[in-house]
């Protein structure tokens, strides 16, 4: 038997069931989000069409036009019977929840434009359908409610104490956070792993050039064997770079090749290698954080380490050099160090010492970082005596251990007593050796040194010993580890590479790239000596500081090289995550739990490298931090160099980024690359290409060239150095009669052979 329901009736009933009251309110806002949309859709096609305003810039305004009229009818007329906050606070929370309807508007617009091809009107309509369900979702639920409460005008007096961050976000696992950071990290990096997947392109010489080690290993090359011999053969050129890197690599693709051709598997290891890598440093960074801040909310911490900038930089789908790992061990090093100057973990440090060791047998890039932390040790052990030896042992005990180890796994034992100082090597494992052992003293000593004074005559001892171990076996090192470079090939190749450039270079031409990576670290510093000053115990006081040391010492390298702010910025994020969560609690202590959760997220772009750039103006001109060769990315790219596999493997004179993409994509070999141990090569082509013609036959000749490639966007370094040398004949078209033009492969690179 049926029963008829009249209409009427369902609709008094529904009123008073959540169903009921849901399908109404999604009725009355979506009628009033039809009106907005409509002023959103139309303000965005005057403007972008009309005016010819750029179809972002028009979207951004055209989405405020729509805010402003759906705040006001859902509040005079969605939500009219159940507005809970004052006035000034919903509206406070309207903006923070039309903000972030904003950014996925228009990372929603830039997709389906750019990478699914819509029109801009076609794209606007998906577009306004998930933000129309994100922003329905998150006001009803944050801004109006349904339950039995006072009004607006009294609640503010009434309303109970809400729940902390913390508590209210313990339902939500840590691991979902990552994972979704690790999702979005894939969302902004797409067309990337599409090139790679698809093409095999590298992005970075490093990155080629570390993918010719690892087949090369994986084709039977000795383990102790550095040499990339088909740059600038036949001697080749020994690499300082480590095997520690190689070794995963190596492993990962060998299992892809049990199912995937050995391309494909290169290219599965590239992607998969910088991912697991960042979800280990989106873990480490809530992890780190909770060492500072036991109440911090670990999911604040995870946003900010993803918004540091890493997932664009040198966790980029493809990067598999070193600075990664180093960034991992880095994060790991510290954490554990911080945790282990508590007596009661003291066993932490020993884990501290191991993760420096390693990031040390990769490379010498760290030890900034590490010491600072070496020399607190011995400053605690000044001021604390005996309580430090638990934690001096500890880290003594790991260092030891694991720093002899690494060595002779990474060192070729007829290397083990050369000395180098660009790469690890004996003056720096003596010297470490001497540190630990002099740490390992103090610690036995301890019990015996009962006065400060006494203390520190033992620390400047120890000290002093490594001082003196490093001077007695190559006092060059404490110099510049690149002296040995040949003057004329820094002039005009290091002294041009972006990520080696001081930071205020940057100033002229691209000022946001100094603004970007300066001010979150200024943010940073003045936070956790804040956080030191406002520190209620001195175990936490001193955790402060000495990450502020980290982070200052690290970016005074920084200013050196700019490559080492993307060490010091996941630091400086973590050194972030509780003064944010305090201010987003101070301005919107009233809201709910997750209502300042997301103004918390707010504030985060605000102090963060990713959140500043998106608000910048963009820039044109200059050199670009992100991609330091974007001006000859035609010239390196896989299907313009691929071709040349067609010719017989020859000697290849062209410039020093050209070299390693150039042994990545053929089986050809260069004389040059953008390292400073191949000095012999890099003169080779800097003399050539210098040289009048006349002369630069001899010298390609001489060095058994066989080929030369000259690529449209050349650095203007050479022409400007010899107007009247080969390079700058090439560059006017003028084509000497000993180099004969080979059929056009690519636009943008022209390929000679040397007459028989």
């Amino acid at each position: 038997m049926t029963h008829s329901i009249d209409a009427r009736q369902f609709l008094d009933l529904s009123r008073y069931g959540r169903l009921g009251r849901l399908i109404i309110d999604l009725c009355k806002y979506g009628a009033a989000s039809v009106l907005a949309l409509a002023l959103d859709a139309s303000t965005l096609l005057v403007l972008n069409k009309g005016f010819g305003v750029n179809y972002l810039v028009a979207a951004a305004i055209g989405f405020s036009a729509g805010l402003a009229l759906i705040y006001i009818l859902s509040v005079r007329y969605v939500f009219a019977d159940s507005r809970m906050l004052h006035p000034s606070r919903e509206a406070m929370g309207f903006l923070v929840t039309g903000l972030i309807g904003l950014l996925l508007n228009e990372a929603l617009m830039d997709v389906f434009v750019e990478f699914v091809g819509l029109s801009v009107a076609l794209a606007k309509v998906p577009t306004a359908g998930l933000v129309f369900l994100f922003n329905f979702t998150a006001r009803r639920a944050l801004l109006f409610s349904h339950r039995q409460a006072p009004r607006a005008d009294s609640v503010v007096e009434t309303s109970p104490e809400p729940k902390s961050l913390p508590t209210a976000l313990t339902i939500f696992p840590i691991w979902a956070s990552v994972a979704l950071a690790l999702l979005c990290a894939l969302g902004f990096t797409y067309s990337h792993v599409l090139e790679i997947w698809r093409t095999g392109a590298f992005f970075d010489t490093d990155d080629a050039m570390r993918a010719v080690q690892v087949r090369d290993l994986l084709s039977g090359q000795s383990w102790f064997d550095m040499t990339a011999w088909r740059l600038d053969p036949p001697e080749g050129v020994f690499s300082h770079w480590s095997r520690v890197v190689d070794a995963p690599l190596a492993a990962l693709e060998a299992f892809f090749r049990l199912f995937l051709s050995p391309d494909y598997a290169e290219r599965a290891t590239r992607l998969i290698f910088p991912l697991a890598l960042l979800g280990v440093l989106l873990r480490l960074s809530p992890w780190l954080a909770g060492i500072l801040s036991p109440s911090t909310s670990p999911h604040l911490a995870v946003m900010l380490g993803f918004l540091s900038g890493e997932v664009v930089t040198q966790f980029i789908p493809g990067r598999i050099d070193h600075h990664a790992p180093q960034i991992v061990l880095l994060m790991t090093s510290v954490g554990c160090f911080l945790k282990g100057i508590d007596v009661r973990n003291a066993r932490a440090m020993a884990v501290s010492g191991v993760a420096m060791s390693l990031s040390i047998a990769i490379s010498l890039e760290n030890i900034p970082f590490f010491a600072v932390m070496l020399g607190a040790l011995p400053l605690l052990f000044i001021h604390d005596g005996e309580a430090m030896r638990r934690p001096l042992a500890w880290f003594a005990g790991g260092g030891l251990t694991s720093f002899p180890i690494l060595y002779a796994a990474t060192v070729a034992p007829g290397r083990y007593f050369v000395s180098a100082c660009d790469a690890y090597s004996w003056v720096y494992l003596a010297a470490v050796l001497t540190g630990l052992v002099g740490l390992a003293a103090l610690a036995a000593i301890a019990p015996m040194t009962r006065t400060p004074l006494s203390r520190g005559v033992a620390a400047s001892a120890a000290g002093a010993a490594v001082v003196a171990t490093m001077a007695a076996i190559a006092p060059k090192c404490f110099g510049d580890p690149l002296a040995d470079t040949d003057p004329l090939v820094r002039e005009l190749w290091l002294s041009h590479v972006t990520e080696a450039a001081p930071l205020l270079k940057f100033w002229a031409k691209k000022s946001n790239v100094v603004i970007v990576t300066a001010l979150p670290v200024v943010f940073a510093i003045l936070a956790a000596r804040t956080e030191a000053a406002s520190a209620k115990t001195s175990l936490l006081r001193r955790r402060w500081r000495i990450l502020a040391s980290v982070i200052v010492v690290g970016s005074a390298a920084g200013l050196w090289q700019v490559r080492v702010f993307t060490s010091v910025m996941p630091l400086a994020m973590v050194a972030l995550v509780g003064s944010v969560a305090a201010i987003a609690r101070y301005f919107s202590h009233s809201f709910s739990a997750i209502t300042r959760a997301l103004f918390a997220a707010v504030l985060c772009l605000a102090v963060s490298p990713v959140g500043l750039s998106s608000a910048l103006p963009a820039q044109n001109g200059g050199a670009d931090i992100l991609d330091p060769q974007k001006s000859e990315a035609g010239c390196l790219k896989p299907w313009t160099l691929a071709p040349l596999d067609a010719l017989p493997p020859a000697r290849v004179a062209a410039s020093f980024d050209i070299g390693p993409y150039l042994l990545a994509y053929t089986s050809h070999s260069a004389f040059a690359g953008p390292y400073h141990r191949d000095n012999r090569g890099n003169r080779v082509v800097v003399d050539a290409f210098l040289a009048p013609p006349a002369e630069a036959e001899r010298i390609l000749r001489d060095a058994g060239a066989g080929l030369v490639l000259w690529c449209d966007h050349e650095p203007a370094a050479f022409v400007e150095k010899a107007p009247n040398g080969l390079a700058a004949a090439l560059s006017r078209g003028e084509i000497p009669s000993w180099l004969v033009r080979l059929p056009q492969m690519s636009e943008h690179l022209l390929v000679f052979a040397l007459q028989p």
